[in-house]
């Protein structure tokens, strides 16, 4: 490999790696708004 290979190698590595990352702090935050949501539901009733 070529060092520019070794670099898009790096990058597109990186970049999955982040997107996963990414992927989990938002499926995170998603079901952490739903257990607000459903505890306010029935705090209301």
């Amino acid at each position: 490999m070529t060092s520019v290979g070794v670099n898009c190698h790096n990058y597109i590595t990186t970049r999955q790696i982040l997107q996963k990352r990414t992927g989990l702090i938002l499926r995170a935050l998603f079901e952490f708004n739903l257990i607000e949501l459903i505890e306010l539901n029935s705090i209301r009733r």
